[in-house]
């Protein structure tokens, strides 16, 4: 499977696309409260993965914290696979003045999250962290929407099983078969058959959703089986599932644990689906990752 970077890197106005961009902000009414249930905490870190143009996160967390009258955050860290959506991210932190406001303590990760090998320093009590993916159950909705959409994510789509295989203490994701076809003939025969091309003696972890003409990848997961590899990684946290929207189309995910020493909070968000649009062979990795930077 082709690497993602070149699709983001064609999404001028993440902001302004309704494929890429929900004014619902389901998830973002998750980390509102995660932000307003520790008042008496400052929020020392804010970690924010796959940001795009940056205005969703990590802006309007910041700006939802300063609202609040509380102290800023001491550091703020980025990223984006997208060296064009990326470059849009720092524009609209100086813009908005959350640079001045930071100081040289904003730090920038351009990159696959899979590949990023920096560990940051923290001295935080509270690691939190929410991640917002898709629901399974919203495949059938997305793929009409796909429709609606192709000129932006292509036609040539790809939709194969995605299976969970414990291996003594290794998470080993396995490929199903693929199914192929043209998303403008999409028809309830080509769900159908992506329904039933499902192991059913296998274990169901996501069905994953790629175009060979953009290079667009998604997946959407069993919100059981992704509570299960997050369990098996997140070592030590408390993990609640959440689902939100129209249909259940996001599964949020709250992570948590609290350390013997420190004092403050380490906030890390990683949403709209950005673990869902890496390819399957990174996602552990790249959930390894993520457990590295908020740990």
């Amino acid at each position: 499977m082709e690497d993602t970077k070149e699709f983001w890197n064609t999404i001028l106005d993440y902001s302004g696309n309704a494929m890429t961009y929900t004014e619902a902000d389901f998830e973002l009414s998750q980390v509102y409260k995660c932000v307003d249930s520790n008042q008496d905490e400052q929020i020392k870190d804010v970690i924010s993965m796959g940001v795009a143009d940056g205005l969703r996160e990590p802006i309007s967390i910041l700006d939802h914290i300063e609202k609040q009258g509380r102290v800023l955050p001491s550091r703020v860290v980025v990223n984006d696979i997208s060296d064009t959506l990326f470059d849009q991210a720092k524009a609209n932190l100086v813009n908005h003045g959350w640079v001045d406001k930071i100081g040289n303590e904003v730090i920038y990760f351009l990159g696959k999250i899979d590949e990023i090998k920096t560990e940051i320093v923290k001295e935080t009590k509270v690691r939190l962290g929410i991640i917002g993916v898709y629901n399974l159950g919203y495949l059938k909705n997305a793929l009409h929407l796909y429709q609606k959409n192709a000129n932006i994510i292509g036609t040539k789509f790809n939709v194969y099983p995605v299976y969970l295989n414990n291996d003594e203490d290794n998470l080993i994701l396995e490929h199903g078969e693929t199914i192929t076809f043209d998303i403008t003939n999409l028809s309830d025969n080509i769900i159908n058959q992506i329904h039933n091309n499902v192991d059913q003696s296998k274990r169901l972890y996501a069905q994953c959703v790629y175009t060979t003409d953009k290079h667009f990848v998604s997946h959407y997961f069993n919100d059981g089986l992704l509570k299960e590899v997050i369990h098996g990684i997140f070592i030590g946290y408390d993990i609640d599932i959440y689902h939100e929207g129209d249909n259940g189309r996001y599964i949020v995910v709250k992570l948590q644990c609290t350390k013997e020493t420190g004092n403050g909070i380490t906030l890390m968000t990683s949403l709209n689906n950005v673990l869902g649009n890496i390819t399957t062979d990174t996602q552990i990795k790249s959930l390894r990752v993520l457990k590295n930077l908020i740990d």
